[in-house]
């Protein structure tokens, strides 16, 4: 299937459906309740936590990501990790968010648990821990290409601590761009927008630790060529379940930027499913 900027939207087929969607998060949505997830008798058998261990710990005010597949009487599987309640069996050394996203709060043990539909999942132990950070490295290290006005650039940190492992520090670093009349960064996202053609360096610091400087040219000479969605196929999705969409635009030189939150979405059937405009 080929595709084209129609109205700045994205059209994509999705299980038959010609649906043009609009930021990022697609929703089945419909009636049903219980364990009977798709009104055809198919119910929950198990739910997976992942990482199922974490024997390095969680330092203190850093997060982790954990994830929830579960198993249905039909032998499928699907990711369920924004649709479950999540608990932390001690908020005082870790929280959890409705996301499955842990951070860290004091040095302490607690056990991470997923629910949905009267099925819990296995109990990860997690051990919050207290350690110093290193070395601070951010990517991409390099651009491979000029970056287009009035697109963003995410760039995420690595912390080394003095345990010997990497963990992301993205949200806790202080972010800066040298010429903030090229582009400015997110204090705490590492998120870079472009500003006007120019050059700047872009480096983080925590700690009284500084990283490596990446050098970032903006540019308004590139042509717009294509809008691209991902995934291109789903499949069937379970009743109120949710899938992350991606919208990617590739330009005159073969260089793709992602631009999920700045495209419009849209269902043009919102009685069976609805698209997310919020991240």
């Amino acid at each position: 299937m080929r595709h084209l900027f129609v109205n700045s939207s994205i059209v994509v087929r999705l299980v038959g459906l010609l649906v043009v969607m609009s930021l990022g998060m697609a929703s089945i949505v419909g009636s049903g309740g219980g364990e009977d997830i798709t009104g055809g008798g198919v119910t929950i058998t198990s739910i997976t936590v992942t990482p199922a261990a974490v024997p390095d710990g969680l330092p203190v005010d850093l997060t982790l990501q954990f994830t929830a597949i579960a198993e249905y009487s039909n032998n499928t599987q699907q990711d369920v990790t924004g649709s479950v309640a999540w608990t932390s069996s001690d908020t005082n050394a870790a929280t959890i968010s409705v996301v499955g996203m842990a951070t860290g709060v004091a040095v302490g043990t607690t056990n991470i648990t997923a629910t949905m539909s009267g099925v819990t999942s296995n109990a990860v132990s997690l051990e919050v821990i207290s350690i110093s950070l290193t070395k601070i490295e951010i990517s991409p290290a390099i651009m491979p290409n000029d970056l287009p006005l009035g697109i963003d650039q995410q760039f995420t940190a690595l912390g080394t601590f003095d345990n010997y492992q990497l963990y992301d520090i993205t949200n806790l670093v202080n972010w800066n761009s040298r010429n903030l009349n090229a582009a400015t960064i997110g204090l705490n996202t590492g998120v870079l927008m472009s500003v006007a053609s120019a050059t700047t360096s872009v480096t983080a610091s925590a700690f009284g630790r500084t990283s490596n400087a990446v050098s970032v040219t903006v540019v308004d000479n590139k042509t717009p060529e294509q809008l691209i969605v991902e995934p291109q196929w789903i499949g069937a999705l379970p009743v109120d379940r949710t899938r992350q969409m991606k919208a990617l635009i590739r330009y005159s030189d073969n260089s793709t930027f992602d631009i999920t939150d700045r495209v419009t979405w849209t269902s043009n059937d919102i009685a069976t499913a609805i698209v997310n405009n919020d991240t």
